[in-house]
Parts: structure tokens; C-alpha cells; sequence
């Protein structure tokens, strides 16, 4: 007779064991891509909260820069010495005063409604015919406040820089006490500033996101970015965004 080969089957027990081991590793597995899941969301989340945040105050920094240098303008020229001074040192005095106390004024000065300029800080351009100059013609009118622009007149002048020197122009018509126009004062405020700005800003969330910031003109001129892309114009949809009033995050590549 031929011999019946017996067949071994797994026990019970080793079929449960390795059901129960299967069904834990495909709950953890799931466990695992549910927690990347979130993680990944909330990261994403919290970047664009702090970038946001970081947009919202590069924004306000500028606005407060700005309204500072509006109001010194104004105060100066309420002054006395300023309205009324005869002696051009006495209002380079005073100009060169407020330079000192806040040096991103590359030039403060103040021109007749001729456009020679009568004084200004360390004698810079004294003399020199500023007529044509937009900040000059503008603020013969009221109250003005200038766009990002390289320097002109005063391209040598300044102490040296490795970044070109750009500017941002505020300036305001003088009147003498009897209600003569005096002249036009003008302050030429260094963009350099706004770079230690940024790096104050931007210090925490750069290390952890490495994150840029973009300043963009309406037109979309970059003012304010990595130096590659300073001077260019980008095209956007956040900036589309920025036109229409509307704030946020997107995604773009």
C-alpha cells in the first residue's frame, strides 16, 4: 500500500497571532500617515501665519518709517530759525541736528523758490540749482512724499556704500511769517534702512523657513528683496492681490 504523507497546517494560535500582528501594523501604519498628515498641515499653517505676520510687519514699519519723516518735515518747518533765518548756518544747525539724531536722512536741506539751496546738512549741494528735481516742484505745492529712486545729485556725495544709494523724498513748502513763500524743505531718506529692518523682522522666521522678503512697487518693481532680483519686476498673483486691498497666503512656484 502506498504511504498517505500526513499535512501540517498552522495552529490556530499562530493564525491568530499573525492576524492580530497585521492588524496593528496597518493601524499604525495608518496611525503614522495620519499624524504626517496633520503635521504637514499644521506646518504649512503655522509658515503662512508667520508670514503673514512678517509681511504685516515689514508693512507697518514702513508706514511708521514714513510718518515719522512727514512729521519732522512738518515740525521743521514751523520753526522759527527755519521760516524766518537770515543766517543759512542757523538752519544748518538745526538740520544737521536732526541727521545726527537720526542718520538715515542722507540729506535734509532747504532750497529757495528759486531752487538754489540755501542750506542744508554738512553743506551738501548748498547753492546748487535743485528746480528740476520732483521732490523740489512737488513740494513747492504742499506736502509730498516721493517713490524709491536712485540718487542724483547727491550719487558722490553721500559716504560710501557697497548697496546704491537709493532714496525716498519727502518735502514741504516754507512760508515766512508774513505768509511769503520761503523756499521748500526737503529730506532724502536712505532705502538703506529698510535692509536692518528687514533682518530684524525677518531674524526668528528666516532661520526656521528660510523665508525672503519682497517690498514691490504697484507696477511690480521689486524695491526690496534678494539683490538679484532688486530693480526687477516680478508678475505674481500675491501682488495682484496686494492691488485689489486683499491680504493672505498662496502658493505659488
Amino acid at each position: 500500500m502506498a504511504n498517505v504523507k500526513s499535512t501540517s497546517y498552522p495552529r490556530l494560535a499562530t493564525l491568530l497571532t499573525l492576524g492580530v500582528s497585521a492588524v496593528v501594523l496597518c493601524t499604525v501604519l495608518s496611525a503614522l500617515l495620519l499624524v504626517d498628515h496633520f503635521a504637514k498641515n499644521y506646518a504649512q499653517k503655522e509658515a503662512g501665519q508667520r508670514q503673514q505676520q512678517v509681511a504685516w510687519q515689514m508693512r507697518d514699519a514702513l508706514d511708521q518709517v514714513m510718518q515719522k519723516s512727514v512729521s519732522d518735515v512738518q515740525l521743521l518747518s514751523q520753526l522759527d530759525e527755519v521760516r524766518d533765518g537770515k543766517d543759512p548756518a542757523d538752519v544748518r544747525r538745526i538740520l544737521d541736528h536732526l541727521q545726527h539724531n537720526f542718520s538715515d536722512y542722507a540729506w535734509i536741506g532747504l532750497a529757495a523758490p528759486d531752487g538754489k539751496v540755501l542750506a542744508s546738512t554738512k553743506d551738501m549741494l548748498e547753492g546748487q540749482d535743485v528746480s528740476q528735481r520732483t521732490w523740489f516742484i512737488n513740494g513747492k505745492k504742499s506736502l509730498y512724499a516721493g517713490d524709491y529712486h536712485p540718487a542724483l545729485l547727491l550719487q558722490k556725495l553721500p559716504p560710501y556704500s557697497i548697496d546704491p544709494w537709493r532714496f525716498v523724498d519727502v518735502s514741504i513748502p516754507v512760508y515766512s511769517s508774513d505768509d511769503s513763500l520761503r523756499g521748500v524743505l526737503g529730506v532724502h531718506l536712505s532705502w538703506n534702512w529698510t535692509h536692518n529692518l528687514v533682518q530684524n523682522i525677518l531674524a526668528p522666521a528666516d532661520k526656521q523657513y528660510a523665508a525672503e522678503v519682497l517690498v514691490a512697487r504697484e507696477d511690480g518693481t521689486v524695491l526690496l528683496g534678494p539683490l538679484k532680483m532688486e530693480e526687477t519686476k516680478i508678475t505674481a498673483s500675491s501682488l495682484q492681490l496686494s492691488r485689489n486691498g486683499k491680504s493672505g497666503v498662496t502658493e505659488e512656484l
